[in-house]
């Protein structure tokens, strides 16, 4: 079933974009058969003469040359580098050295030498400016601008500027540059010139950042995608995690909350093992902390996704690795660059919560289903209050009041340059985001500072992050929260709850916020006094360095040594003060809790590269190298739950019980690792890692494991029976790899056993004679420790392919991968004759992921006219295959604290399956009624009916059923990218296929309480609506139509979302290489059945993924904002 279901997925999402390759494939070759100018070949010539040249071109071609043998100079040499081009490229290419023309008429080709006395009539003309520019605004230097059918031509200046005297009306340019595109610009009679490239469209040719070094594109035989960064700019928000949602294949970055400064939910291929799922973050060439990193200081970003790839980095790679590199400054003048936008957000979606006369309505239904006497405050409009005044209820709109617009804005600014022997890069940003949900919020501001030095064989530089921000999360929300079993009570889920007629304010309270009316309603947090008055706070700093040094021993060999590290100095504090707001709901003293800690991390590198080329056939690129890491984590915290005035934030100020608490952990890792790329001729491509690694979370027995991949690809486009048949093919590359990664990813000190002082009297013990005797502090073990723990390991297989065609300017990538984890870390139940109170962890787990990554890109250079469509998609499956000694199974999903679970995980089926009850409708007649009361006894008409899924007459829990995932099936991305003349426009769609969401929400509005209701029940059964599909609404709930965990709430959440757009314009101003304002929207629309706030939000247990227990939504934007360099 499994097999039929990825064939499914290989036939609906890889045969369809290979069949318009092949129709547009057959197209652009019967143009080229039309126009011999346009055939492809791939040649190069070395100190060649020109009849040689002409006689390698008739071979690949049978095109025929006809010369006069006087206009032929045998003393010049031709020189051309390998790669393919059109035959006019190729013409062209030779006429420049040669100073010869060529024209093809048919099969013949015509050649002639240039008239060099007058070409194009130049005498007369003018003088003619210009400037060269990058597609960003950069000036470009060394740029090549000569006059088409004239030997005349400049290069341009450092400032991107040239002059061209004597240039008449009619004269053509020819613009090139290394790494771009060639422009042809017609001059019209025009004196001043602005000209921009492009970066080359030639992907293969570009460079990817790997495990120690770098490699061109073409010659990667590993899983490696690239981030385009261009793309990534167009987004706003200050996460770069979070901005990889939907731009490269098998990288899903999804929201686990759309509170400001929360972290994204990254994964790698999706899940590959039941414990840490996180990518390694690597950030230039040190491991580190992504979120502390400015999206504008990012100059790439590429992530190794198999075993080739990532072996390098061993015991930390079975989830990927993600390589983020930042700017670096550039050889040139010193540029300023100034980027800044202003934005608001707003709630996307607001549920169907109920007014007051709504919920009079569906209050007054339940006490005529149940039989009882309505609630005093939905029987009537009007309460007497305590001076004896005759009031009316109120009418709150609790999410108008707990939710509402807010304010985003973010500025960097960047100073660079430098010369050859000395660059340097700068840059501060700020950014500051107000949540929709009132008093959140988040700000961030950023310090960078890049430098690179070159003297000699010697090269030094150094890297500076320093990150401070500050957050105020949602009270019961944030990320720690969400990620354990216990789901607690977020406050979304009080403001939900609250009844309209619940008071918002009182002045006579303390705090000035108010409760419940009457002693019928509920005496119950009020949600917007509640996040208004306590404050909980997250001030974390970062700083993030390293410095390198780099010695070139000999020209193919080199050596390199480089110290970084990473710390985190994290400070928070929760202040709760005085408040009134019912008997039940108050707090007569204030409270003060902080905490501090500290997390250090160094590494320390030290490499060896050789790259050579032998005869010009044979690469070989290799590294060996060692490291060692040192990790230590210290924290301590206080509290006091006695303050004097709540405006006094001193725990030493505090006047009643103190507690404090504290710990240390550290860690080591040490490892030697060596990488070897051959290639032969470019065609045939071989590679292999091994890394060995030493862990002091392991004991003794275990503590090294040795980590390896080898790697094969075949670039069929190479060969000559390829390129004597088959046009328009740029690029074929077959590649295949396998290896096995490592996860140390536990926590420390699992193999010792874990003593504790309980602070009870009886384990202490009495030494000495006498009365005064004195007293030693005893412990006990209260956990098994496991001293046989090992690394667990994960055997990958990948293989895929690259196809480009026409130039590249269609290009293609698939692949495909399995996975299979072994030696999961699983917790082991024992006997209660123990007498441990938590169990032991053993190595027990094993399970498989398999999956396919595409990515297919467009582009179009020419004309006025430009744009480039880039997609990907993903498709990934995980199977349990042993959980334990026993088959043991673990359950999550839970909606409040640890009650109503709705997931499970077990041996033969995914991570977190949805595990419920299964519903077969509203019982709608007194047939239907009778047949259900042999399972239901207690059932009445518009009750829920279940389904008795093993068939023994009973319903328990035996009859729940698995019923679909949070992981979605298939997830993608769509970016397109237009330019006309000085206009840009960038839209950005993402989404995902084939997941489901429990919608906690709607389960909250639907429950048997007397708290505030959805809408949807004004449309519930009743004898006269007997049709409905809404079950009846009680109280009583006799039946346990809410009380079961049922697939009632269970959703599709498929969408499919307009995530950005992004619409600028470029000015023409002196002094300013770029000027730009543009204007943009984040998450437009969004296409979906999912009826909560959101189904992009994901939750961050990967056991209860899809669970939506009053998760944060996130927010509609509209921003506007300014790019300049000067």
């Amino acid at each position: 079933m499994r097999k039929m279901q990825l064939a499914t997925v290989w036939h609906r999402y890889l045969l369809l974009p290979l069949l318009v390759i092949f129709c547009l494939s057959v197209q652009e070759t019967h143009a080229q058969a039309k126009n011999p100018s346009s055939q492809k070949v791939n040649l190069a010539f070395r100190d060649a003469d020109i009849l040689s040249v002409f006689k390698r071109i008739t071979e690949k071609t049978n095109l025929k040359f006809s010369y006069n043998n006087d206009d032929l100079d045998r003393s010049q040499k031709v020189n051309i580098e390998k790669k393919e081009r059109t035959v006019g490229e190729l013409l062209t290419a030779v006429g420049q050295q040669t100073n010869l023309e060529f024209k093809i008429e048919n099969d013949l080709v015509l050649v002639k030498r240039m008239d060099e006395n007058n070409p194009t009539e130049l005498t007369g003309a003018q003088l003619v400016r210009g400037s060269v520019k990058a597609s960003g605004g950069d000036p470009l230097a060394g740029a090549t601008i000569r006059v088409r059918n004239s030997s005349a031509g400049v290069a341009s200046d450092d400032a991107g500027n040239f002059t061209l005297p004597n240039l008449p009306g009619n004269a053509v340019l020819e613009v090139s540059l290394v790494g771009y595109d060639p422009v042809t610009e017609p001059v019209n009679g025009r004196n001043q010139l602005g000209i921009t490239l492009a970066p080359t469209s030639r992907q293969m040719e570009q460079v990817v950042v790997i495990g120690y070094g770098t490699q061109r594109k073409k010659d990667v035989i590993g899983a490696v995608s690239s981030v385009n960064t261009k793309n990534m700019e167009k987004l706003t928000g200050a996460n770069v995690a979070g901005m990889l949602q939907g731009q490269v294949a098998g990288v899903n970055a999804a929201p686990g909350s759309g509170d400001p400064g929360a972290a994204p939910v990254v994964l790698v291929r999706g899940l590959s093992t039941i414990g840490n799922n996180q990518p390694l973050y690597v950030i230039d060439g040190v491991p580190g902390d992504i979120n502390a990193i400015n999206p504008a200081d990012i100059q790439s970003i590429d992530v190794l996704k198999d075993a080739s790839a990532a072996t390098i980095y061993g015991s930390r790679a079975s989830n990927g690795v993600i390589m983020v590199t930042t700017r670096r400054g550039k050889t040139g003048k010193i540029l300023i660059g100034v980027n800044s936008y202003y934005g608001v957000n707003s709630m996307a979606k607001r549920l169907p919560l109920t007014n007051r006369v709504q919920y009079n309505s569906i209050l007054n239904q339940v006490a005529l289903n149940d039989g009882t006497e309505p609630l005093d405050y939905v029987s009537s409009d009007t309460y007497t209050d305590a001076n004896g005044q005759t009031q009316q209820y109120p009418d709150t709109d609790w999410q108008s009041a707990f939710f509402e617009n807010a304010p985003e804005n973010k500025i960097d600014v960047s100073v660079s340059g430098g010369t050859k022997d000395m660059r340097m890069n700068v840059s501060f940003g700020r950014f500051y985001q107000e949540g929709i949900a009132i008093h959140t919020n988040f700000e961030r501001y950023n310090i960078q500072v890049n430098t690179d030095f070159t003297k000699g064989k010697f090269k030094f530089g150094e890297s500076f992050t320093f990150s401070k921000s500050q957050r105020r999360v949602l009270q019961g929300s944030n990320e720690s929260r969400s990620n354990g079993q216990n789901a607690g009570y977020p406050l979304i889920y009080e403001m939900l709850n609250r009844v309209p007629h619940h008071k918002l304010y009182d002045a006579n309270n303390d705090g000035g916020f108010g409760g419940r009316i009457g002693f019928q309603m509920t005496d119950a947090v009020n949600p917007v006094g509640y996040q208004t008055l306590v404050t909980s706070m997250d001030e974390p700093t970062y700083f993030i360095g390293n410095v390198f040094g780099e010695y070139q021993i000999l020209k193919p060999l080199s050596f390199k040594l480089q110290y970084g590290f990473n710390s985190n100095e994290g400070y928070s504090y929760t202040h709760v003060p005085t408040y009134y707001m019912g008997d039940k709901v108050q707090n007569p003293t204030a409270q003060l809790f902080e905490a501090r800690d500290r997390h250090f991390r160094d590494v320390l590198n030290a490499i060896f590269s050789f790259n050579k080329v032998f005869k010009g056939e044979h690469s070989v690129n290799a590294i060996a190298g060692y490291s060692q890491e040192n990790d230590k984590y210290k924290s301590l915290s206080g509290s006091n739950n006695n303050l004097p005035s709540n405006d006094l934030l001193s725990l030493g100020g505090g006047i009643g019980d103190k507690s404090s608490d504290g710990s240390l952990l550290e860690s080591t890792l040490r490892s030697w690792f060596a990488r070897l790329n051959y290639a032969y001729d470019g065609r045939y491509l071989l590679g292999a890692s091994v890394r060995r690694d030493g862990s002091s979370r392991f004991s003794d027995k275990n503590k090294y494991g040795t980590f390896y991949s080898v790697s094969g690809g075949w670039r069929v486009s190479e060969e000559k029976f390829f390129r004597d048949n088959v046009n328009g093919v740029s690029d074929l590359k077959l590649r295949a790899s396998y290896g096995i990664l490592g996860n140390q990813g536990i926590p420390d000190y699992l193999y010792l056993p874990a003593t504790v002082t309980s602070g009870d009297p009886t384990v202490n013990y009495p030494f000495g004679t006498g009365l005064r005797q004195s007293i030693a502090v005893g412990s006990i073990i209260t956990k098994a420790s496991s001293p046989d723990i090992r690394w667990e390991q994960s055997a990958t297989f990948n293989a895929g392919f690259d196809l480009s065609f026409w130039n590249e300017k269609l290009l293609l990538v698939a692949d495909f991968f399995r996975t299979k984890t072994t030696d999961m870390l699983v917790t082991i139940p024992l006997p209660p004759s123990s007498g441990l109170l938590s169990n032991p962890i053993r190595n027990g787990g094993e399970m498989q992921n398999q999956g396919i990554d595409l990515a297919l890109t467009y582009r179009k250079t020419e004309g006025a006219l430009k744009f480039d469509i880039t997609a990907n998609a993903a498709a990934s499956r995980n199977k349990i295959l042993k959980l334990g000694y026993a088959d043991e199974a673990f359950t999550d999903g839970y909606m409040d604290y640890n009650n109503f679970p709705t997931t499970r995980t077990e041996v033969g089926g995914e991570i977190g399956r949805f595990f419920l009850y299964e519903t077969s409708g509203v019982i709608r007649s007194q047939k239907e009624l009778d047949d259900a009361r042999a399972l239901q006894p207690n059932a009445q008409l518009g009750d829920l009916r279940f389904v008795d899924v093993n068939g023994d007459g009973e319903l328990n829990d035996d009859d729940r059923t698995f019923m679909g995932s949070g992981l979605p099936r298939i997830e993608y991305g769509l970016t397109t990218n237009f330019t006309y003349r000085n206009f840009d426009l960038n839209i950005f769609f993402q989404g995902t296929q084939g997941n489901y969401m429990y919608n906690g929400a709607k389960r909250l509005m639907y429950q048997n309480t007397i708290f505030n209701k959805s809408t949807d029940l004004l449309s519930a059964w009743t004898p006269d609506n007997a049709s409905s599909d809404i079950p009846r609404v009680t109280v009583v709930d006799a039946n346990g139509n809410m009380s079961r965990p049922s697939n009632l709430f269970l959703e599709k959440a498929s969408y499919f979302r307009l995530k950005s757009m992004q619409l600028g314009y470029r000015f023409n101003v002196k002094g300013f290489n770029l000027l730009r304002a543009y204007v943009g929207a984040t998450n437009v629309f969004t296409i979906t059945k999912y009826s909560g706030y959101d189904p992009g939000v994901v939750n961050y247990s990967s056991f209860a993924r899809g669970v939506d227990r009053g998760l944060y939504p996130l927010s509609r934007s509209i921003f506007a904002g300014v790019n300049l360099e000067f």
